[in-house]
Parts: C-alpha cells; structure tokens; sequence
C-alpha cells in the first residue's frame, strides 16, 4: 500500500472528563488496533490492507560471516534500541550467542571481546557458545531486580534454558526449564501474564507463560489460521496488543492479538521474515533475516495494517459497543489529497450523540471537541473513509500516540 500524502495521526476529543476506575473495577482498555479480533463489527466498502515497508538502501546491514557465527541452525535475531545508552544493540546466531552494536542501527560493528576466542585466539564477539534461537527481552526502567534486567530464553545442550545479565554482556549460569525447545520470541504482559513465550518447534507452534521467567507452564498449541509449517514466527506488543509476523513457504502475514489466545486472521504482506521491530516516534523499524543476513524495512509508525476506503464510494466501519472513558480519543490515521475521514460517536440504539466530525488535513494533533454526556455508559464509533486509512484508535489525555 503506497501513500501519496503523508501519514495523519488525528486526535480527536469524547468529551471532556477524566475516567477514574472504581476501586473495585479494572479500568476498560483504551487502546484499539483496527485488527483486533472483533472490534469491528460491521464494514462496508473498505478494505483491510497491509503497508508496504520501504527498504534501506544499506542492506544487507550486517552477514553471518565469521567462525563463530557459523551453525546448522537458522539465523535469529534480537534487536533493541537501548533507552539509556541511545544505541542498537543486537543478539544473534545460529550455535551460538553473538553481540552485535550500532549507533544508528544501520552501520553494524562486531566488538571484539574477550569471552570466546576463535581458533587462531583472535577477540569475538561470541558471548555464549551452544546457544540456538534464543529470545531476548530488556525489561523497563522499574524492572526491581536490575541483575536481571536482560532475559534470556533459547536451547542449549540441556534444552531451553533461562539466562539472566544486567549489562547483555555477561550471563548467569543457564537456569534449565521445561519450556519447548525450539526458536522463541517473547512478550510481557501479554493478556495479563508477566511473560508469554512463543515456541516455534518441530511439533508446531506452542506458547506458555511464567511469573518468574524460569518456571514455565504446559505448552498450548497456538492456532495462527495459517496453512502450512511455519520457519519463523516474531511476536512485537505495543499498546494496541501484541501483533505477531509468521512466515510459512517464503511468505510472511501479519496478526494481532490482545491476550495471546485469540488471534485476528491473518493479513498476507510484503515484509519479509520479521525477526525484530524497533518502534521510533515518526516510523517503526523492521529488521529481518535472509540468507544468513540482517536487513531493515520501514513503516510509518503504527501503520502496519489499516481499513482503507475508496475514492469515490466512501469506506463504512463500526465498531463493537466499548466502554466510555470519558477522555480524548485519538485516531491514528493516513488521509490522502482530496480524501477525509468522518467518525461518529453512537450511544445505545444507535442514536448521535456526538459528531459526526470530517477531519480532511492536518498535523498529529487534529483535535475537535465531541462532548459526550457522563451518563451514556457505552459508545459505538462510526466512521467514514474517503480515500483515508484508519490504523487504530485509542482514548487518553495524552497528545501523541
């Protein structure tokens, strides 16, 4: 999908009270991707599409090419952009744990380290030898155990074991569990669970949880709707849920899901075979494997799938019945030349009680006021896509996304 006007995140105010949970009460979800599964209940001539990543022009950005990243194995991949230090840093290999960094995430470097010297004694950057398809999560500033601040899952000789470091350089002993052995990607608070592991293994897709990342549930088979055997399966959570990149015969779909149970259907796409997303503020970087190489694609941010309305005859999409929560909704939207994007807040019976508003240009911070009285309990939002893209939605009193 090619955009020829540049992408809109339009935010737009339900009302003008701030939403307080009783104590007794879980506060509602707020935050909404177009593809949950559900969410939209009817839909009128308009079209779930994915977006077409754009490629750097500097891949392959970084080739399995030394002794120590040689394995049987295939490739994997963890890359983050470390909040505190400001610079790229990768996990990766095929038999064993490399360290890869960058300060623009492009231009690789392989430091030379003291750990695992190849055959002729030169420096490596091996960390940990016997390691195979293993992932990696960096946990938030408010992580309370900092010696554990980066996580570790991935097969080694005694099968899945859990690994623990505070600076990614220097692990713990490796903690064996009865997780699956196969190649893991990883998710935290996923549907509640402090952490949810995705286990890609020769019986198929299976998931588990743990509180405490070493002591792991049964596994469960996880139903993708995808036909075939998957070679790769990536999980990214972002505030909307998680969305999942599975590939299956050279190609790759994108899902979603907001507790790791139920999954949307999946929506075929040109991205290749995801194995990490860096979100930034203005795109989201998505680095893949090939042939034993890391490239980059991007997408504006938030807009990796969207309903998207035609030109002449405009897109109609409504939404299930949602809590009201009193705050601003913010829509995250892509509205070309001539195009709009109309929404309508309904109360029960399908009565107006807001709107409807046409937003047809603007900036990222397109707000006009749709008062919503206290007293409507639920909310139905109708919208109208005329040539525009709806991505997702969300309420809150913050300003950007």
């Amino acid at each position: 999908m090619k955009f020829t006007a540049p992408l809109l995140t339009a935010l737009l105010t339900v009302g003008s009270g701030v939403f307080t949970a009783r104590a007794a009460e879980p506060a509602p979800r707020s935050q909404f991707s177009v593809m949950e599964k559900g969410l939209i209940a009817s839909v009128e001539s308009a079209t779930l599409t994915a977006a077409a990543p754009a490629a750097s022009e500097r891949n392959p950005l970084l080739t399995f090419d030394t002794e120590v990243e040689s394995g049987e194995a295939a490739p994997w991949f963890n890359v983050i952009l470390d909040p505190h230090e400001k610079f790229y840093k990768a996990w990766y290999g095929r038999g064993g744990l490399c360290y890869g960094t960058s300060h623009d995430g492009l231009l690789w470097n392989k430091p030379g380290l003291d750990k695992h010297p190849d055959a002729a004694g030169k420096k490596t950057n091996l960390l940990l030898p016997g390691l195979s398809g293993a992932g990696l999560l960096r946990e938030d500033e408010e992580s309370p155990d900092w010696k554990r601040l980066y996580k570790l899952l991935g097969t080694g000789k005694d099968g899945t074991t859990a690994l623990f470091s505070e600076d990614g350089l220097t692990w713990t002993a490796p903690a064996t569990t009865k997780a699956p052995a196969g190649r893991v990607t990883l998710a935290a608070g996923l549907g509640g669970k402090k952490f949810t592991g995705f286990f890609l293994t020769k019986d198929g897709l299976l998931s588990a949880v743990s509180d405490d990342f070493t002591t792991w549930s049964d596994a469960k088979p996880v139903a993708t709707g995808i036909e075939g055997a998957l070679s790769s399966f990536h999980v990214f959570t972002h505030r909307t849920g998680c969305y999942a990149f599975a590939t299956s015969g050279g190609k790759t779909s994108l899902l979603h899901t907001v507790d790791g149970a139920a999954w949307s259907a999946p929506l075929p796409g040109p991205w290749g075979e995801v194995c990490s997303v860096v979100p930034q503020r203005d795109d989201w970087r998505l680095y893949s494997t090939s042939d034993r190489t890391l490239t980059l694609s991007t997408v504006r941010a938030e807009s990796l799938a969207g309903y998207t309305g035609g030109k002449e005859k405009p897109g109609q999409l409504t939404t299930r019945p949602l809590p009201n929560p009193g705050s601003k909704l913010r829509l995250t939207t892509a509205i070309r030349e001539g195009g709009s994007l109309t929404v309508t807040v309904l109360g029960e019976g399908g009565a107006t009680i807001a709107g409807p508003v046409n937003v047809t240009e603007g900036g990222f911070h397109i707000m006009p006021d749709l008062p919503i009285p206290d007293s409507v309990k639920t909310i139905t939002l109708k919208f109208s896509l005329l040539d525009a893209t709806l991505f997702s939605f969300s309420f809150g009193d913050r300003q950007y996304p």
